[in-house]
């Protein structure tokens, strides 16, 4: 019996009806795959990335559950295998991830009953990373009717879970799924996995350019940084749904008409404090490339041709850079932002280092700029690394920074200063600190990576420095069971060791 996949709009209009109005808004990714998991076996379902949790919806759409919850994946990697249940022509164009998901431990029927102390509970807040959304591409239908075929028992819905499942998980022995009992039991030379275990949800993309890890990604990384800081409450004004056009158009507007930076300067506020409150319109904001053109215009608009602006000029600048970096991280599309406009990625990062020069300034407005800067060239390193398409690549935006002394010399101060943070982790316990710092740290790390055009001259400048200075276990031991986020900054640490 062959099957055919529910097209995105029909499966789209099911989630609207769904979801909540901020669950849709959150939408990262709607793509077809085959998911497995050690509960349900294999089937071919909708992922559906939100904000702070990863949902399947069936094929045909009539309900959706969750997955798993991203503050509780421990590990996202790309297999490179061809899956034995798809026919192999089949098999070779399928992408498999495996996320592998921490969850509360589970008693053995054999096993004695223990005590264990509850996950604590992880602080969130409202949007501070916006999502990107990408709707992949559907398959051939051809393609749908082999994967049927392939799939024994995918064809119609499952009567219900086999009577015994077994996967071999690496590190961990075989986990089972028994036929009455929703509780995992596994074992390793005998022992119980016990609160430590993880278990692994494997996906199979049905399509040959997938965005489904880089989304995946981006979603945890986002999730950490919103768990990472303390409940905040927004004071920002509340646009409408249906006034989010009229809203967008007349800040716009009145940018392109005022002359004065204090009328900008309330204008930028005013969108800014709109957007951290709204995700809706953060999304809006992206509908047309003109938005994205006026806003990144104000980023120089009032420096002068030597970058010699004045207080206000700069304080500006700062704020029309936070705003961008908001607004970039919620291009769904990942499109608009490399097309054609006044402000291409490029130009950004050379409106950065010209923000970097400015004289005589106070210290409090000189670090404001540089974490302005620091998060704006974060999102948009992200946004390239994260778009497999586009036409901007690690290697254009590193050009960018290579193509001058000033450029060189704040990308090294970037690796410089992490160096020195990394000696006061104490530091990192603080939401906010911890957070610039990760960033500051994926920054690093993209600037070391194949394809940069300063990596070469950056690990000859610093690889004493992370070869003998920087002791990881130590840092591990420090920041055990602290904030979400410097367990990936922990991660960034680890990769430019192997870097250097």
């Amino acid at each position: 019996m062959s099957g055919r996949l529910a097209s995105t709009a029909a499966v789209e209009r099911f989630l609207q009806r769904s979801l909540t109005a901020e669950q849709y808004h959150g939408m990262r990714l709607l793509e077809p795959c085959v998911v497995q998991t050690p509960e349900d076996g294999r089937g071919i379902k909708f992922v559906v990335v939100l904000e702070d949790s990863v949902m399947v919806c069936d094929n045909p759409p009539k309900k959706t559950s969750q997955l798993f919850a991203l503050r509780d994946v421990s590990d996202i990697a790309l297999v490179h295998e061809v899956p034995e249940f798809l026919q192999a022509e089949l098999g070779r164009k399928v992408t498999h991830v495996r996320v592998r998901v921490r969850r509360e431990p589970r008693l053995s029927r054999s096993a004695s009953p223990t005590s264990y102390s509850p996950r604590a509970s992880r602080q969130s807040m409202g949007s501070i990373a916006s999502p990107r959304l990408s709707l992949s591409p559907l398959p051939p239908t051809a393609d749908l009717v082999g994967v049927r075929k392939s799939i024994s028992g995918l064809a119609a819905p499952a009567p219900g879970p086999q009577k015994r499942l077994s996967l071999a998980l690496p590190a961990l022995g075989t986990v089972t799924l028994e036929e009455d009992t929703d509780s995992l039991s596994g074992s390793f030379d005998g022992r119980d996995l016990g609160p430590a275990a993880d278990d692994a949800v494997h996906l199979y993309t049905l399509q040959d350019q997938s965005r489904l890890i880089a989304a995946l990604d981006a979603a945890r990384l986002d999730a950490a940084i919103r768990e990472s800081l303390p409940p905040m409450v927004h004071s920002g004004p509340r646009v409408a749904e249906d006034q989010h056009s009229t809203f967008l158009r007349g800040i716009m507007k009145d940018l392109a008409a005022r002359k004065d930076i204090e009328a900008r300067f309330e204008l930028v506020d005013q969108l800014h404090s709109a957007c951290s409150t709204s995700l809706g319109l953060r999304r809006h904001f992206w509908k047309t490339r003109e938005h994205y053109a006026v806003l990144a215009d104000q980023l120089v608009l009032h420096l002068g041709p030597a970058g010699d602006g004045d207080a206000d000029a700069v304080e500006y600048a700062s704020l029309v850079a936070e705003a961008l970096s908001g607004l970039i991280a919620a291009d769904p599309a990942r499109s608009v932002l490399f097309e054609a406009a006044p402000r291409a990625p490029g130009d950004i990062v050379t409106a950065l280092l010209r923000l970097q020069g400015q004289p005589h300034l106070e210290p409090s407005l000189a670090a404001s700029i540089r974490r302005s800067s620091v998060t704006l060239l974060y999102e948009l390193f992200e946004h390239v690394m994260h778009a497999p398409d586009s036409p901007v690549t690690l290697a254009t935006l590193t050009g960018v920074l290579a193509g001058s002394a000033a450029g060189r010399a704040f990308a090294a101060s970037l690796v410089g200063e992490f160096l020195r943070l990394l000696d006061r982790p104490a530091l990192f316990l603080d939401g906010a600190m911890a957070i610039s710092t990760f960033r500051q740290a994926r920054l690093c790390t993209r600037l070391v990576s194949p394809g940069s055009v300063l990596a070469e001259s950056l690990r000859t400048s610093f690889r004493d420095e992370f070869r003998y200075m920087v002791n990881v276990s130590a840092l591990r031991t420090e920041l055990a069971g602290s904030l979400p986020i410097n367990a990936h900054m922990l991660a960034c640490v680890v990769m430019l060791r192997e870097a250097f």
